[in-house]
């Protein structure tokens, strides 16, 4: 009977005290995957936006023994820009290019009227500038094509007119992938036989551009794996 019950009495033990010594067994310590934080730039990647403006500037027609001298363009100017960055530290630099619509445009009273009209403005530029926390001061500078028309009278004629460009802006980025810049440009197209009165007549175009954009970053590459 003594033996049933030390029997007994010992099964209750490890019953109740085997759970326990298994508690004060040594946990192993929790493991945690490491996390790498990969910097994204701003900067970096291609973007397409929106820009518009003011523009003025100078015009001439002269042809062999008559120069009207010098008079003033003005207008609107608005359109497209696409464009792609490379980021080094805190270096920026890549290619810009924009099409615009615009209404630059200005007359003179000689043997008539003579009036200079720039209808559309695309610019092929490179870009390289410095970031300042979340601003990018820059220069730029490259092609510049435009379509001219020009006449004196009843004769005038639209060209295309090949040039260059050069200018400066600031950058900011004001929310995930998109940007806004405030941006000069120079053009000059150059003095090009434009419209025959007869003669021939060159005819010139200067101007100063200040205008706003903003800018979207995006990935091709991102967009084609979304849409797979």
């Amino acid at each position: 009977m003594k033996r049933v019950l030390f029997g007994s009495v010992a099964s209750i033990a490890l019953a109740v005290c085997g759970p326990a010594a298994a508690s004060d067994a040594p946990i192993p310590a929790p493991t945690y995957k490491a996390s790498v934080a990969v910097a994204v730039s701003p900067w970096a990647g291609s973007y397409i936006g929106l820009q518009g403006g003011y523009g003025w500037g100078r015009s001439s027609h002269t042809f062999t023994g008559f120069d009207s001298g010098s008079f003033d363009v003005d207008g609107g100017i608005g359109g497209i820009t696409t464009g792609y960055n490379w980021q080094s530290g805190t270096l920026v630099y890549g290619y810009e290019s924009d099409t615009s619509y615009t209404s630059l445009d200005g007359s003179k009273a000689c043997t008539t009227n003579c009036f200079t009209e720039l209808h559309w403005l695309s610019n092929y530029r490179l870009r390289a500038g410095q970031v300042w926390n979340q601003y990018l001061l820059y220069v730029t500078g490259g092609l510049a094509v435009g379509t001219v028309k020009a006449g004196d009278g009843g004769a005038s004629d639209t060209k295309t007119r090949f040039g260059w460009n050069a200018g400066a802006g600031i950058e900011a980025v004001i929310a995930p992938k998109w940007t806004a810049k405030l941006e000069y440009l120079y053009v000059d197209l150059g003095s090009k036989k434009n419209y025959s009165l007869p003669p021939a007549t060159d005819v010139s175009f200067q101007g100063h551009i200040v205008r706003v954009g903003v800018n979207y970053q995006f990935s091709i590459w991102d967009w084609l794996m979304q849409r797979r």
